[in-house]
């Protein structure tokens, strides 16, 4: 039973390795996205001593030419900036140039390293939380308008007013509408 596996395995393997895109992802050149390599090619295509396979879905090469926002929502400590990472992490293996944009690391970066209060975070915080929220966003127009394809936007985002006014900034800025996650 198992050697019928191995087989069958070696089989898939073989299959896979006839139809695999073998091209480093250029995002300049998105024509060049799909083309499919025989498996002799392969000698060709080496990076640092060991061979590279790649495989850029069809999906990835639509949307490869426009920048893409994602938009993390949630209440604090529920995983957010683990995800992004997370995301990142993945979208940079695939072949994207991907960077997160954190509030708090903005805050913590404009306000002498953190350290406030509770009470900084109540009713009398929020308009100067919105301030440096919206300098990190406005980061993150800069670096997509300078050549990035997938930017995270890590804050708590939890109102209906910073989610509307996330979704204005990026059309003034001619970007496709964010994705919420």
């Amino acid at each position: 039973m198992a050697s019928s596996y191995s087989v069958k395995d070696m089989l898939l393997r073989q299959t896979i390795a006839e139809k695999v895109v073998f091209k480093t992802p250029s995002f300049a050149n998105i024509s060049g996205l799909d083309t499919v390599l025989s498996s002799s090619d392969l000698q060709n295509e080496k990076t640092k001593g060991r061979q590279r396979k790649v495989s850029i879905p069809k999906s990835v090469a639509r949307i490869a030419g426009t920048p893409l926002v994602i938009v993390m929502c949630g209440l604090p400590a529920r995983g957010k900036s683990y995800t992004s990472k997370k995301l990142c992490t993945y979208l940079s293996w695939v072949g994207f140039n991907v960077k997160t944009f954190n509030a708090g690391n903005k805050r913590r970066e404009m306000m002498s390293g953190g350290g406030q209060s509770s009470d900084f975070f109540g009713a009398e915080g929020t308009s100067t939380l919105d301030y440096l929220a919206s300098l990190a966003f406005n980061d993150l127009i800069a670096w997509l308008h300078k050549g990035g394809h997938v930017a995270v936007f890590d804050a708590t985002n939890t109102t209906r007013e910073r989610r509307i006014f996330l979704i204005d900034r990026c059309k003034e800025c001619h970007l496709t509408p964010p994705l919420f996650i």
